[in-house]
């Protein structure tokens, strides 16, 4: 079960990487903030 979580959070965090590479830290704040906000 911890190695599918860690498995998951490694997508996670590689999505957010390469989000933030292609629109900036700050456009992907924003959506992160919109996201977060509709849950």
């Amino acid at each position: 079960m911890e190695n599918g979580e860690k498995n998951n959070l490694t997508i996670f965090e590689f999505v957010k990487e390469a989000l933030i590479r292609e629109l900036g830290t700050e456009t992907y704040n924003q959506i992160n903030e919109n996201y977060l906000n509709k849950c």
